[in-house]
């Protein structure tokens, strides 16, 4: 399934580098702290590990990054081979895909969906627009975990509604399923 020349180049990725990138953003935070956090994050795969040596970071990347997804290319691989050959003729194309996915100020104001009626939700679709432009990589990533469950574009939209609501209960609501979110708009 997997031709060695591609192999290969994944292999010459930084794997170590992959696995920080593969867990959860307060998690990497985690992984860059210490060996004995990262190893406490990687028990959860599975693997008991007292002291965490470069060699075991590595093999437990190789394992969690390469083996497993390579499992299951092997099991259901050849229903899409052709397709995925299509889509991705070498790596390369495969990261630069994977780049169009990661959120930019222009492609999470495109994602919002809604149709301010008053004079005060327009406002509060202002501010929602105004506090996504002042935020850098990291943190678009975090509001799109929020919003959608993935911090990276895996919908077409995000609806935004607008609700009245009083006192301690002015904070914005998500549902992750649609992904909608509630916005007060007695701001």
């Amino acid at each position: 399934m997997c031709p060695r020349k591609t192999c290969n180049s994944l292999l010459k990725f930084k794997i170590t580098d992959a696995l920080v990138m593969y867990v959860q953003i307060d998690e990497q935070v985690v992984a860059e702290l210490n060996a004995e956090d990262l190893g406490k994050y990687l028990k959860r795969y599975g693997d008991c590990i007292a002291a965490i040596t470069f060699a075991k970071q590595l093999k437990i990347a190789h394992k969690t990054l390469i083996q497993e997804v390579k499992y299951i290319i092997d099991v259901i691989g050849h229903i899409g081979d052709d397709m995925l050959k299509t889509l991705f003729p070498d790596v390369k194309s495969f990261f630069s895909s994977y780049e169009q996915l990661m959120p930019s100020v222009s492609r999470m104001l495109a994602l919002f969906n809604c149709n301010p009626v008053t004079t005060e939700q327009n406002k509060c679709l202002g501010y929602l627009q105004r506090f996504a432009r002042g935020r850098n990589k990291k943190q678009l990533k975090q509001l799109l975990r929020f919003l959608t469950g993935s911090d990276i574009i895996c919908v077409n939209k995000i609806d935004v509604s607008f609700i009245i609501r009083h006192g301690k209960g002015r904070l914005p609501s998500v549902h992750t399923c649609g992904p909608l979110l509630e916005l007060p708009s007695t701001y």
